[in-house]
């Protein structure tokens, strides 16, 4: 919708005109008068144009030196003039200052809605090219980002040297980056740790994308800054702030501003993340070095929003006690001894609690040695396929775990099935056969549990292992698995009510929801969300 201002000083050519104007389906929000051009401009003050229908010829200032005058700070209004003169020179002089037409009074009602109708399309013809441009310019502005970040992402998983600064300079020219090849910058890394509110817990994708359009939009004020999502939650930015080579503690500088983008995250968005700022300024071609040691820090790092800045690691005296832990937990560990593990274990997070700052990450590397020995102990007697993806994901990064005693709960679940099946260990081998795979089963329940997924796991044949499995557990392998995902359902349904129940399908290893309700109504008797209610707390 488009706005008209009739200007004349014979006030009954401008009412005439904007009553005939007014009567007509023209795309126009507003209709205003000026009875001189002086009280055109003023109008103009409070708000701009798109279409003017003027007089040429007014007192104290005629409508040519009106548009010259509109026209030097909006230069897209459009002038349509009228005059009693039949003055060609005036015509020139309209059509040369750039008028969209030029019409004699008295001016015949269809000539002026012809002239309007003429201006609307010339207006809506410039404002399509407009959206064109603007349209070109965002898939271009796209596609070079998505070269820079392409770029970063190479230089950060490749094993080759770093590029020397001839080359960065030349690559950061060819793909326009906002940094001086030569001057230090800083790393930043972003965990997101939780995320609750108007996010659901398949948006992981969106979350990602929200906080780093919020981190990158507050950190504007430190003159360059760059990020892109590594994925699984971690988000990589590079600043180059102005005062990056003062003799001032940039990292802490930062740790202020850094702390208010954390409360602003999660105020705004509710989403918790912890944030990592490299402690000292590094040159271009130590970035992907940083970076990656930055990264690696991070997921070594426990606990939900923390701010974290690495610093020089104590002394190896300074961790005797927790290197003597750990020598404990291990020997429990081989002798299987579960308590003696979980109370050495319950040591060992006392002694990180009151350990000092500077002393975390060393403490975060001897709890990974009691990961790494438990994935030992699974792989030295035959039992690996116990650990799936997600728990060996688990035990190698300590982010994970909301807090210490997280992973110790987590640790001990582990160790609970694995000395389970060490202990018991039958002499039977068929017995063993079974055991194992319902321990598997009974751990992966959301994973594809076929008869050929379960044979490849345990390495036997499909035939083999479903005869087996009927001997010794008196029921067909299918109906202990869809036993057990019932049990997880159940389970489910009562203590997760934020869960959809397409969400607890996939949980308990149905693609399908129907098949799992089909199901889950055939072993209970029951819909999905009518047990639910039947058993909600």
């Amino acid at each position: 919708m488009y706005r008209l201002l009739i200007v004349d000083d014979e006030p009954p050519i401008v009412e005439g005109l904007a009553e005939m104007v007014e009567l007509q389906q023209l795309p126009l929000k507003s209709i205003r008068l000026a009875y001189s051009a002086k009280e055109a401009l003023e109008l103009f003050e409070e708000e701009p144009f798109h279409i003017v229908i003027a007089d040429i010829r007014m007192p104290h200032m005629s409508g040519l030196e009106m548009m010259d005058n509109i026209r030097a700070y909006n230069k897209d209004t459009q002038f349509i003039f009228l005059t009693g003169y039949m003055d060609f020179d005036y015509a020139r002089q309209a059509l040369q200052l750039g008028a969209s037409d030029y019409l004699l009074k008295p001016a015949e009602d269809e000539e002026v809605l012809r002239s309007l109708d003429k201006v609307i399309r010339t207006i809506e013809h410039s404002m399509e090219q407009m959206m064109m441009l603007e349209q070109a310019k965002l898939r271009s502005d796209e596609l070079l980002q998505a070269h820079q970040t392409e770029y970063l992402k190479n230089m950060l998983s490749s094993s080759k040297p770093p590029p020397k600064l001839e080359e960065l300079e030349t690559e950061f020219r060819r793909l326009q980056f906002p940094f001086q090849a030569g001057t230090k910058v800083l790393a930043l890394v972003v965990r997101i740790d939780e995320w609750r509110g108007k996010f659901h817990s398949h948006d992981e994708t969106l979350v990602e994308f929200a906080v780093q359009n919020m981190i990158s939009e507050m950190l504007a004020s430190t003159k360059v800054n760059m990020s892109f999502r590594i994925g699984n939650g971690f988000i990589a930015l590079t600043l180059q702030p102005q005062f990056i080579d003062s003799e001032y503690d940039v990292a802490t500088i930062l740790k202020s501003k850094l702390m208010e983008i954390q409360d602003a995250i999660d105020h705004i968005i509710g989403v918790v993340v912890s944030v990592a700022v490299s402690p000292q300024p590094f040159s271009w071609e130590e970035w992907a070095t940083e970076m990656r040691l930055l990264i690696t820090y991070v997921k070594q790092t426990l606990g939900k929003g923390r701010m974290i800045i690495p610093h020089q690691m104590g002394n190896d005296h300074d961790l005797g006690e927790a290197k003597q832990l750990i020598q404990t937990i291990i020997q429990s560990m081989n002798l299987r001894h579960y308590g003696d593990c979980e109370r050495g274990i319950g040591k060992l997070i006392a002694y990180a609690e009151s350990a000092p700052t500077d002393s975390s990450h060393r403490l975060s590397v001897l709890l990974m040695s009691i990961s790494a020995n438990v994935i030992n102990i699974a792989l030295q007697n035959g039992i690996s396929s116990l650990l799936g993806p997600i728990e060996v994901e688990k035990l190698t990064n300590l982010y994970m775990h909301k807090n210490a005693e997280a992973f110790k709960t987590f640790l001990m679940e582990i160790l609970h099935v694995i000395f389970t099946q060490l202990n018991q260990s039958p002499s039977n081998p068929s017995d063993a056969l079974v055991m194992q795979v319902k321990l598997y089963i009974d751990r992966h329940l959301n994973e594809d549990l076929s008869l050929n997924a379960l044979s490849q796991k345990i390495h036997v044949n499909p035939s083999y292992l479903s005869r087996i499995f009927s001997q010794v557990a008196k029921e067909q392998l299918s109906v202990y698995l869809t036993r057990k995902r019932i049990e997880l359902a159940k389970q489910l349904l009562m203590e997760k009510e934020e869960l959809k129940v397409n969400e607890i399908a996939a949980r308990v290893g149905f693609d399908n929801p129907n098949y799992f309700a089909k199901v889950f109504r055939k072993a209970t008797g029951a819909a999905p969300l009518d047990y639910r209610i039947a058993h909600s707390r």
